[in-house]
């Protein structure tokens, strides 16, 4: 009896997961380059997740991101979220893009949210410094 109710608990909770959190995955076969973003149901937003790409060639890389970001705006959503590290927020974000603070984590990473309408803009300033 005891398995079969964590059982179920399990399987609630796994389905609960999956219900809130959404994942999106954009990749290019060519480069093998990927971009996650993760998304709540009934919110517009979504928080950029795992990055697979080699910085030494960004054009594929912004063309990856363009075309993700072309494609969350079919889904409605309108911000984007991150976590960046404090010295990154601090000498080249806080002052330099339309990225706002939301909070730090216990890692002191900072939490970041622009209108997606900026995205693309805001990751060109953050990487090309």
């Amino acid at each position: 009896m005891i398995k079969l109710i964590f059982y179920h608990l399990l399987n609630y909770y796994l389905h609960l997961t999956i219900i809130i959190m959404n994942s999106k995955t954009f990749s290019c076969d060519i480069t093998n380059y990927s971009i996650k973003f993760f998304s709540h149901d009934n919110l517009l937003e979504a928080i950029m997740g795992e990055v697979i790409c080699d910085y030494k060639y960004p054009k594929a890389y912004f063309l990856l991101l363009r075309n993700s970001i072309e494609n969350l705006k079919k889904l409605n959503i309108k911000k984007i979220k991150q976590y960046v590290p404090n010295y990154d927020w601090n000498n080249i974000l806080k002052n330099k893009t339309t990225w706002k603070k939301i909070k730090t984590d216990k890692f002191n990473n900072i939490l970041i949210i622009c209108n997606i309408d900026d995205f693309l803009n805001n990751m060109h300033i953050a990487l090309l410094k």
